[in-house]
């Protein structure tokens, strides 16, 4: 089992907004960030990262910009 700070959950929420068109909360993000932080671990490999969650909150959204 890995964890993720909030700050690699924001990242991963921006990057899911940005490049996937997704809009995930944090706990559906949160799987992106783990795997995000630890490259090393998966690289050469695919990886399937399930993102749930559209429940975000408007404070989440608006904190998407930055």
């Amino acid at each position: 089992m890995w964890t993720a700070d909030d700050e690699q959950i924001g990242d991963a929420q921006r990057l899911l907004a940005s490049h996937a068109h997704t809009l995930a909360e944090g706990a559906g993000a949160a799987v992106l960030a783990a795997v995000l932080a630890r490259p090393d671990t998966f690289a050469g490999q695919r990886v399937a990262v399930v993102c749930t969650g559209g429940n975000a909150s408007a404070a989440e959204i608006a904190a998407l910009g930055g």
